[in-house]
């Protein structure tokens, strides 16, 4: 019940909701229900076995950056993590905080791209990580990820095409 009220509230602009204020896009009612629902996912997240505590800090990390919690918000989301770094969500989620988070936070999405390679080294992973240190201005970085992301998929197209990409801007010797 609390998701789907949650869901109805933000009318299914999450990424205007994360971005803009969001004092001016919940009501007081949602507000109230949200802190109600963060404290008994505070609870959650200290009791019970390993999966569903996993599972009370992604949603407690998720609430909270709606709630402009964004610190609190990262820190349940990397104990979600800690507990399980097999688990996609909480990866999925504090990387998509990082990136919409103003000013984005570049330099902790690439340390976390490549932490999360080591547990799922995957063209995506290594694809985020490219991007971010290319936005960071390190494009040997960008394309030692981009070369690991089409070692692991050569077909993969997000890749090859951001690999064309650094090399027309940045030039290549080859």
């Amino acid at each position: 019940m609390f998701a789907e009220l949650m869901a109805s509230s933000i009318k299914g602009d999450l990424p205007a909701l994360m971005s803009d204020d969001p004092d001016a896009k919940l009501s007081a009612e949602t507000k109230t229900v949200l802190r109600k629902g963060i404290a008994q996912l505070k609870r959650l997240s200290k009791k019970g076995d390993t999966d569903r505590r996993r599972v009370a800090l992604v949603s407690l990390g998720f609430f909270q950056s709606i709630l402009d919690e964004k610190s609190a918000g990262r820190r349940s989301l990397k104990r979600a993590i800690a507990l399980d770094r097999s688990k996609p969500l909480a990866w999925e989620m504090l990387t998509g905080i990082y990136i919409l988070e103003e000013p984005p936070r570049f330099k902790d999405l690439l340390a976390l791209s490549r932490q999360r390679s080591k547990y799922n080294d995957s063209p995506r992973n290594r694809f985020i990580a490219a991007k971010a240190a290319e936005k960071l201005k390190k494009p040997v970085e960008a394309m030692a990820e981009l070369q690991a992301a089409l070692k692991l998929d050569p077909q993969y197209a997000n890749s090859q095409l951001a690999m064309c990409v650094l090399l027309l801007r940045e030039g290549s010797a080859d």
